[in-house]
């Protein structure tokens, strides 16, 4: 009996341990840890904020990514000279390859071979475009790679890789160009230049030199004095100066105060036109400085469908082009084309021909905002249809404006002025920007279109489209003058600048 009661107890023994490795094991089982990792969002995305309408210009697009995603664009790019704070020159490649938003604060850092890349940051949207920095321009196809690191603070630090590829596509350089530091004119020119309603040539004669008549072309040692007047960091940008300001101010200051006078330009060339097909002019424009007020005017003009009559696009019209000016218009003819436009030359022509104005005055007075002096107004764009005839020594025997009265603002005023829109807010160009600025006539709506765009910070842009129905018949084939012109006023005003100019179906 005791063997069989020890032996129970050993048997027992070993059943409790045997539970007990089973209660332990159980546990263990029991309690397995499961862990769940979500993934961080990442806090950058890349966007588009283009639209351009600019005949030549490709939409620019890019594919909305974010982390671990590509990002594709494309877009015509120029290579513009420019200079650093330092003092260093530099090509600064003005589409962007990047357009960055961020959904949180932080630092980017950008690095690429072969070149830099500078980043601009716009801080209402929290948008930062990524240019590239190059020391020449570029010749061929080129290929970049590198990082774009994102470092949010606080947080952890983003790293994207960064494939840049440029080719190269030359422009259709139809009339003028000044990019790249190089002059490239192919059509011949003719000028004009205003003093305050009399014509440039007749006004300054001592010294009779044509950077004092302008429009004028500035470049190597003139364009390093030029810019540094203003700005003594300034890009020493080529370009074809149009309203002679630099030479108002030093040659027109009193003892106590500045007497400032309106100044206008025009440049004209002949292009052969074949009836029904669109017709755009583009130009990038640029200024070096803005009037003792600070107030900004009054911008480019382009000019469709000239007909000259009394002079032509050759040597000998070359600053003897018959015209009358804004001022002329509305002192002696009783002609009232806006209340913001400045000196604008109105070159006589056989038959009606169409005029518009990307002018940033209107900045200071649409409606839409300050609710100001010009009801009616919207935007920075003003258009007309002008019709206007001379006789003998220049002497205007009729002009008008259509239409008449103005639609948006009414009388006095004649055509389409202060319209269009500005995007994200009204905004003018900051001096030394780059601004392209291009208008395209379509004889399919019988309409214009415009669209202007700081390249400097591409999200400002602005455009506007008017029908001409009733008021203009779209042209038969045949040899037109075409131009493009700019000009100051008393209270707004720049001196003025083309960088580039283009024109073609």
């Amino acid at each position: 009996m005791r063997a069989k009661a020890r032996a129970l107890a050993i048997v027992a023994a070993l059943l409790m341990a045997a539970s007990l490795a089973a209660a332990y094991a159980d546990v263990i089982y029991l309690y397995t840890a499961r862990v769940t990792l979500t993934p961080v969002q990442s806090p950058v995305s890349f966007l588009s904020y283009y639209n351009s309408t600019c005949g030549f210009v490709p939409n620019i697009s890019v594919t909305k990514s974010s982390y671990g995603s590509s990002q594709s664009s494309r877009g015509y790019a120029f290579t513009l000279y420019n200079k650093t704070p330092s003092g260093t020159p530099y090509y600064l490649m003005s589409w962007p390859f990047s357009v960055i938003n961020s959904s949180r604060q932080g630092s980017y850092t950008v690095s690429l071979n072969k070149s830099g890349a500078v980043v601009l940051r716009y801080d209402s949207t929290n948008v930062y475009m990524v240019y590239q920095n190059l020391s020449a321009p570029v010749a061929s196809k080129t290929y970049y790679v590198g990082n774009l690191t994102f470092s949010p603070s606080p947080g952890l630090e983003y790293i994207y890789v960064n494939k840049v590829t440029v080719t190269l596509v030359p422009p259709p350089w139809d009339v003028l160009s000044l990019v790249d530091s190089q002059s490239y004119q192919v059509r011949p020119l003719v000028y004009q230049g205003d003093f305050n309603g009399q014509p440039v040539k007749s006004v300054i004669r001592s010294p009779p030199k044509p950077v004092y008549w302008w429009p004028a072309d500035i470049s190597g040692v003139v364009a390093q004095r030029y810019w540094s007047y203003w700005y003594p960091n300034a890009a020493y940008q080529p370009v074809m100066n149009m309203t002679g300001y630099f030479w108002d101010y030093l040659y027109y200051y009193y003892p106590y105060y500045y007497v400032i006078y309106p100044t206008a330009g025009a440049v004209f060339w002949s292009y052969r036109y074949t009836t029904g097909s669109n017709i755009t002019i583009a130009a990038i424009i640029t200024y070096s400085n803005d009037t003792l007020t600070g107030l900004l005017g009054h911008g480019v003009t382009f000019y469709f469908f000239i007909n000259p009559y009394g002079w032509s696009v050759s040597n000998t019209s070359n600053q003897s082009v018959l015209y009358v000016t804004s001022l002329n218009v509305s002192q002696y003819y009783s002609e009232y084309p806006s209340p913001v436009m400045g000196d604008v030359i109105f070159p006589n022509s056989s038959a009606n021909y169409l005029m518009v104005q990307f002018d940033p005055a209107w900045y200071y007075n649409y409606s839409s905002v300050t609710g100001g002096s010009v009801p009616g107004s919207t935007g920075p764009w003003n258009a007309w249809v002008v019709n206007e005839k001379s006789v003998k020594h220049g002497r205007v025997r009729s002009i008008s404006f259509a239409p008449s009265p103005s639609p948006n603002l009414g009388p006095p005023w004649s055509g389409w002025d202060g319209v269009g829109t500005w995007s994200p807010y009204p905004w003018i160009p900051g001096p030394g920007d780059y601004v392209l600025v291009c208008v395209t006539y379509s004889p399919r709506t019988n309409s214009l279109y415009g669209f202007a765009e700081d390249l400097n910070y591409p999200w400002l842009v602005s455009s506007f489209s008017v029908s001409l129905s009733g008021y203009f018949r779209s042209p038969p084939s045949g040899t037109y003058a075409f131009g493009v012109g700019a000009g100051t006023g008393y209270t707004y005003a720049a001196d003025w600048s083309i960088v580039y100019v283009w024109e073609g179906s």
